[in-house]
């Protein structure tokens, strides 16, 4: 078994006699078996490949490919393949594929690619491709391709693609395509395409389209495309695209295009297309409202011309003062108390009349303003190239310098533009070249510290061009040197404290000092010090017709009328020592630290000198500062605070963005002022204190 087991691998090439004899004569001791000795299969359960060669007497149980070549006298049962060549007188069962070549008179069975040919009398069952030419006159069962060609007079059942031509007399059943040419008299049931022309007498059923030319008498019922023409006398019912010319006296219904040309004398009723043209000078342009048909065609040249078009504006004669939205009237009542004739209030800010003096006394003392801003060029355009073009014309040497840095700002909005920074950017462009053309340089553009700042306001297709003589925005007071997170800005602190009534009097207590804003823009009230007072840099001093001998009058003019502060008249509250601390530093700066009090604590523990007449006070609100539900016992804590420790009549001002917040004080308001800090609605919550049995 192992002997076997080894070679199962090493697969012997069949066919291959030399492999075979080698393995025999290795096996010396091999003896042949007679053919009633069976071999014994119990020692070589799947084993095929690797059998010895058996002598020819052997005869091996379903052995195959290995068996050696017998003599032609063996017969051994199943062999195919390998069985020797045989005579002619032999004739094995079942071969196929190797019987020699038999003579004419052989008939084997059942053979049909090896047969001799045959003669033309021998006539073989079921042979078709191997059959000879036959003579006209033999009629084959079930032939087709092969058929002869017949006679006219023969009729064969079921052919049709071979049928001859047929006389005009005959008439095939059922044939349509191969009908010859019927005269005129015939008339086939079904037939359509193929009918012969009729005369004008006949009258078809339901034809359309084959229909004769007819005479203008004739009136056919339901035809429209092929009516004759018709003396212009007729009037068809219903024809519109066949209808004659027409004179010109003749007024059709409802026909537009083909209307002869009019003269210029007749007016025509909605006619646009067909209007001669006009020239220009015909109708002079006027105020007056024109109709429809004095308005003349232009060449579409004109338009591009007109599109491009710009113009160069007067300059408006106003100072344009910036604030917070929502702060115009506030904005007006002060300027108005500083003598300022106010012109116009818009929208973010006021116009007041152009002069140096209220430019120096705006910027040096308004508490609300954000910028005083100089208008010095404006002009209308239509596409970008002419907004370019527009910029470039403006003289700008007036104002800037190749010394001098500058930025630009842009407000407004147009629909040319779908970046307002895009505006911004043609604006330096038209500047720079105008430069770069006279001098060969041009400005640099400085974005963190610039000396001018410019600023473009978008009207649609007019821009409006200022110069900024504050520089920095006028919140920034000067006396800030530190901030806590969020800070509250100094104008809209000095919008609560002017919404409050402020002056000076009483006790005014911050119990959310935070930085100390509200604490130094009370004292800065209350001492009436400038709101500039602080600030060394400014955005005037760079005019071409800068006065500084003016400027110096307005500036004294104001700090003359500082008063010195009230001590502990005014208090500030907050439980983080960082803020104190922040809050003491900026009070340093500002040089309050005296006779502000400040104190770290709990303002429900703290102390007070006395009962406060004035409580204004900016609590933690904003998405900046966390959750809101984490400073609603702060609220309500804030709300018996100014119930407790106000006098009686006192005012609480609390600033808030969160409506549902300020719910949480549980006091009655008085009013709720609504403002706008940053984008972002804010309300002012006033309340008044009232001691009486009936306040909850």
């Amino acid at each position: 078994m192992d002997n076997y087991s080894n070679k199962r691998s090493q697969k012997p090439a069949f066919g291959n006699p030399s492999s075979f004899k080698k393995t025999f004569k290795k096996n010396d001791n091999f003896k042949p078996r007679t053919s009633s000795e069976q071999p014994s299969f119990a020692r070589k359960e799947g084993s095929f490949n690797d059998r010895p060669q058996r002598s020819f007497g052997d005869k091996p149980q379903g052995s195959f490919n290995d068996r050696p070549q017998r003599s032609f006298g063996d017969r051994p049962q199943g062999s195919f393949n390998d069985r020797p060549q045989r005579s002619f007188g032999d004739r094995p069962q079942g071969s196929f594929n190797d019987r020699p070549q038999r003579s004419f008179g052989d008939k084997p069975q059942g053979s049909f690619n090896d047969r001799p040919q045959r003669s033309f009398g021998d006539r073989p069952q079921g042979s078709f491709n191997d059959r000879p030419q036959r003579s006209f006159g033999d009629k084959p069962q079930g032939s087709f391709n092969d058929r002869p060609q017949r006679s006219f007079g023969d009729r064969p059942q079921g052919s049709f693609n071979d049928r001859p031509q047929r006389s005009f007399g005959d008439k095939p059943q059922g044939s349509f395509n191969d009908r010859p040419q019927r005269s005129f008299g015939d008339r086939p049931q079904g037939s359509f395409n193929d009918r012969p022309q009729r005369s004008f007498g006949d009258k078809p059923q339901r034809s359309f389209n084959d229909r004769p030319q007819r005479s203008f008498g004739d009136k056919p019922q339901g035809s429209f495309n092929d009516r004759p023409q018709r003396s212009f006398g007729d009037r068809p019912q219903g024809s519109f695209n066949d209808r004659p010319q027409r004179s010109f006296g003749d007024k059709p219904q409802g026909s537009f295009n083909d209307r002869p040309q009019r003269s210029f004398g007749d007016k025509p009723q909605r006619s646009f297309n067909d209007r001669p043209q006009r020239s220009f000078n015909d109708r002079p342009r006027t105020d007056a409202p024109r109709s429809f048909a004095d308005k003349p065609r232009r060449d579409f040249a004109d338009s591009l011309v007109e599109k491009r078009e710009g113009h160069i504006l007067p300059l408006p004669a106003e100072l344009f003062i910036s604030c917070q939205p929502s702060l115009e009237e506030l904005l007006y009542e002060e300027l108005t108390e500083m003598g300022i004739n106010v012109i116009k209030v818009g929208f973010a800010g006021v116009s007041v009349e152009n002069s140096l003096e209220n430019v120096y006394k705006i910027n040096y003392c308004s508490r609300l303003a954000g910028k005083v801003l100089l208008p010095i060029a404006a002009f209308t355009f239509s596409h970008s190239a002419v907004f370019v073009e527009q910029a470039n014309i403006i003289d700008w040497s007036p104002w800037l310098n190749l010394e001098t840095t500058f930025v630009i700002k842009v407000n407004g909005q147009s629909t040319l533009f779908n970046n307002t920074l895009y505006a911004a950017q043609l604006l330096k462009d038209g500047i720079c070249d105008q430069f770069r053309t006279k001098t060969g340089e041009r400005p640099s553009v400085s974005l963190k510290d610039p000396d001018i700042t410019l600023h473009l306001f978008l009207e649609e297709s007019k821009a409006t061009v200022y110069y900024d003589t504050s520089k920095e925005a006028l919140f920034k007071r000067g006396w800030r040197q530190e901030a806590v997170p969020a800070p509250l800005q100094e104008t809209m602190a000095s919008a609560v404290l002017r919404l409050s009534g402020y002056k000076g009097e009483g006790l005014l207590i911050d119990p959310c000092c935070g930085g100390g804003t509200i604490l130094i823009e009370a004292a800065m009230i209350a001492t009436k010090t400038p709101a500039g007072f602080y600030r060394d840099s400014w955005g005037f001093t760079a005019l071409p017709d800068h006065d500084e001998t003016l400027w110096q009058k307005v500036k004294q003019e104001a700090d003359s009328q500082r008063v010195p502060l009230r001590k502990d008249s005014i208090m500030g509250l907050d439980i983080q020592k960082d803020a104190v601390r922040i809050s003491k530093v900026n009070l340093i700066s500002a040089s309050f630290q005296e006779e502000i009090i400040l104190t770290q604590s709990n303002f429900q523990e703290a102390t007070l000198p006395e009962r406060f007449d004035l409580l204004v006070a900016n609590p933690p609100h904003g998405e900046r500062l966390g959750d809101e539900e984490q400073w609603i016992p702060l609220y309500r804590d804030l709300g018996d605070f100014i119930k407790h420790k106000g006098q009686d009549g006192a005012k609480a001002f609390v600033y808030t963005s969160s409506l549902a917040l300020s719910k949480e004080i549980g006091l009655k308001a008085d009013k709720r002022h609504v403002i706008t800090s940053s984008g972002q609605e804010c309300r002012v919550i006033e309340i008044t204190v009232n001691h009486s049995p009936k306040e909850v």
